[in-house]
């Protein structure tokens, strides 16, 4: 085991109204500024469910940027993206910039917890840094409420910064250098 600190972490919170009046002001141009096809897609429904799943997606971003380490140059955000399984578990897949940021900063697995009620989304992300070994555990998810927690391995991006495209299932990319492929975990 390495010295140093274990993980980084990060936490952000966003109220669901003000995802709902950006999304009554800017439209499509908000939605395709922060979010991926995949992010809209498994948010759909009224647009309170539509604001609800967007807030909590966005605080994740938010919580991944923390955990990472922000830097001033910009980011994508859509290089974050919370990939949403159809038992309704998260996962975060980053590719193109925040991958090249996790790796700078020796973070190889990201775990993310979401939630939404009462008007207010949250979110958790807890990075495990390179020379650590995360504990073996068996799934338990927690049977219907909002809250999901899951893993996603990160790999060292390739450095092609291209934009568009799609993998080989068929999932839409930001950029082609797509770095990570989920990994399941604690739920």
């Amino acid at each position: 085991m390495a010295n140093g600190p274990l993980l980084r972490t990060g936490i952000d919170v966003a109220t669901v109204a003000d995802v709902a009046d950006s999304l009554a002001r800017f439209g499509e141009r908000y939605v395709e500024r922060l979010f991926t096809r995949h992010e809209v897609e498994s948010c759909s429904g009224t647009p309170a469910v539509t604001a609800a799943g967007l807030a909590a997606r966005f605080a994740a971003k938010e919580a991944t940027v923390k955990a990472l380490g922000w830097e001033d140059a910009p980011l994508d955000w859509r290089s974050i993206e919370v990939r949403r399984a159809r038992s309704g578990a998260c996962t975060l897949l980053l590719s193109g910039e925040a991958a090249a940021l996790a790796a700078r900063r020796g973070v190889r697995e990201l775990a993310v917890s979401l939630t939404h009620e009462g008007g207010i989304a949250a979110a958790v992300v807890v990075g495990l840094l390179e020379g650590h070994k995360s504990p073996a555990r068996a799934c338990r998810c927690s049977g219907g409420g909002h809250t999901t927690t899951r893993r996603a391995r990160i790999e060292e991006p390739s450095g092609d910064e291209g934009s568009g495209g799609s993998d080989e299932g068929g999932r839409e990319q930001v950029t082609p250098a797509d770095t990570s492929r989920a990994r399941h975990g604690r739920g």
